[in-house]
């Protein structure tokens, strides 16, 4: 079955993209099936991808910023999502269209419209015109990524705002003539004003590329979902001081879990082992009898149904022995905070899970986490999966390696993020770790949060 995907953009950006294709008479029939929606404001972006959620496989998004506004949406599990980002050579194409229009243009004087949302410390380290941008020696993608990742949402939100307001202060006040866009909804606004603009779209090539891409992340995450997964489960309740650890209390517990079983009809492979139980599934039961990844519901049944309080620790992996062993994991973490937890196949501690059995409440975001973030300039998902490897290794004390390792990113990111903490007043340097090979020692970093 093909995959569904949704494009979400301004209605300019969305009629190019099907003009592009009917020009090149390329259509993605064999690949998905592909719809588009046409909005007016990014700040729509949070709800048009919770009323869609449901409807689509995949989304496709017109940049960076679009993405990092849809990712803020934390109270749905992510789904694939491809942005089309912006490449140098489309812009250099823009700017030889401009100057063919108008030989004696001054490339000094085209603004991009990405400098005009910025704060002034953030503007330094963009090309704030034509010829800053032709002069650049780096990928403004790649520079684009690493400003968005450190750009708080109400930055964000205010962009669309600022971009109209500090262009039409450039044009009244002649020190601009033309704004170069990449902001989809900011563009309309322009040409309503009268301001002279034109926008950076993407070639042929760059959407097809980008839409191949997102039709193999769904491919690869629906394959993710036969993924193996097990349930570790452990009460103070549970006693197995005889050799068959048979009691009614276990007893108990054990046909409420094959019950839940049987109310969610799913196939359980339920097995007793030293202090639990433990629970053989796939990931794909997993997520629907958490909803999404979000609540225990097997806590809830079983403490509706006994009054026995117990702990689940959830594991995914590539094979039972990873998923077992995340589960096993998962299950200290559980045991040790009396809530339930999970390690998915990338190593990363989910949790806790809420036991209400809703996932239509939007989890309280802690003070703690909301403060490290506006003052270290790293998103909030960032903090909460720092805090989760804290919680993870029973330690709030890492090195760059420990964060790496733990969150799957390479050295230079899990050393970004720490020195960030750093400066923020949100980790101190406890002590170093000295190498076994040449090169320096390992700073310790203490996480205070």
């Amino acid at each position: 079955m093909k995959p569904k995907i949704l494009f979400l953009s301004a209605a300019h950006y969305c009629e190019h993209i099907k003009q592009l294709l009917k020009y090149y008479d390329y259509n993605f029939d064999n690949l998905c099936t592909l719809d588009f929606y046409e909005y007016e404001s990014i700040a729509e972006l949070p709800s048009l991808y919770r009323r869609f959620y449901d409807q689509y496989d995949g989304f496709c998004v017109t940049g960076l910023f679009s993405k990092r506004v849809i990712s803020q949406v934390d109270d749905l599990p992510r789904k694939p999502m491809q942005c089309i980002y912006a490449r140098s050579l489309e812009y250099y194409k823009e700017f030889f269209f401009l100057i063919n229009e108008n030989r004696s243009i001054d490339l000094k004087r085209v603004i991009l419209d990405f400098s005009l949302w910025f704060d002034t410390d953030t503007q330094r380290q963009t090309p704030e015109n034509a010829e800053e941008f032709i002069h650049a020696n780096y990928r403004f993608s790649d520079r684009q990524s690493q400003i968005i990742e450190h750009t708080s949402i109400d930055v964000m939100m205010a962009a669309e705002e600022n971009i109209v307001k500090n262009a039409v202060s450039l044009i009244n006040e002649n020190k601009a003539d033309h704004i170069a866009c990449r902001f989809a909804t900011a563009y309309e606004k322009l040409k309503e004003r009268g301001i002279p603009c034109s926008y950076i779209y993407p070639t042929i090539d760059t959407v097809i590329d980008t839409m191949q891409l997102l039709t193999s992340d769904i491919r690869l995450a629906q394959m993710d979902l036969d993924l193996p997964a097990v349930l570790h489960i452990t009460s103070d309740a549970l006693t197995f001081e005889e050799s068959t650890g048979i009691n009614p209390v276990n007893l108990q517990i054990q046909q409420c879990l094959l019950e839940f079983g049987q109310e969610h009809t799913t196939n359980l492979v339920i097995r007793q082992v030293l202090y639990g139980y433990e629970i053989y599934t796939t990931q794909q039961i997993v997520k629907e009898i958490t909803n999404q990844f979000t609540a225990c519901c097997l806590k809830t049944f079983v403490f509706g149904r006994t009054g026995i309080d117990i702990q689940v620790g959830y594991g995914i992996g590539a094979n039972v022995i990873k998923a077992r062993n995340n589960a096993a994991a998962a299950s200290k973490i559980a045991q040790r905070n009396k809530k339930s937890y999970m390690i998915n196949q990338n190593e990363v501690l989910v949790g806790p899970l809420e036991t209400a059995g809703t996932s239509n409440e939007r989890k309280e975001v802690p003070a703690s986490v909301l403060a490290a973030s506006r003052a270290s300039r790293l998103s909030v998902t960032t903090i909460q999966r720092i805090f989760s490897v804290t919680e993870m290794l029973g330690t709030k004390e890492l090195t760059t390696q420990d964060l790496a390792s733990s969150l799957q990113v390479t050295i230079a990111n899990a050393n970004r993020f720490l020195n960030a903490l750093l400066k923020s007043g949100f980790a101190e340097i406890t002590s170093e770790k000295k190498s076994y090979s040449k090169g320096r020692p390992s700073r310790i970093y203490k996480i205070l949060l």
